[in-house]
């Protein structure tokens, strides 16, 4: 009568499920997004807390670790700039042909192994 199904759910602090979606159409289809900010928001908490270390812990409470300037225009532009750095970062490390890529950017040309007609 039912058909077994795996599930993602986000739940909040009390065990209640706030949020789910089949664990197929999650990976497959449109996510939910309520389940996604849980997803990547976690990935956002590591990139502050283990590569950028610009949040920590203070007396058992989340803490930031930045000077902030004058004007909230600067502070803001670094802190995405150092947040976008450590992502490609990531992203290299993960996937060869990104690596590949972002090189090729950083040296503004084409990778040997992209250029056509070129036999290695």
């Amino acid at each position: 009568m039912f058909e077994n199904q795996l599930i993602i759910a986000a739940t909040d602090g009390n065990g209640k499920i706030i949020a789910s979606q089949p664990y197929y159409e999650f990976l497959n289809e449109r996510k939910n997004l309520e389940i996604l900010n849980y997803y990547t928001g976690e990935k956002l908490f590591d990139i502050l807390y283990d590569d950028l270390d610009i949040v920590g812990y203070e007396n058992n409470k989340l803490a930031i670790k930045i000077a902030y300037q004058m004007s909230p225009v600067p502070t803001t532009m670094s802190l995405l700039g150092k947040i976008a750095e450590a992502v490609i970062v990531r992203r290299c490390h993960e996937d060869e042909e990104i690596n590949r890529k972002w090189l090729s950017i950083a040296r503004r040309k084409q990778n040997i192994r992209q250029r056509p007609n070129l036999k290695l």
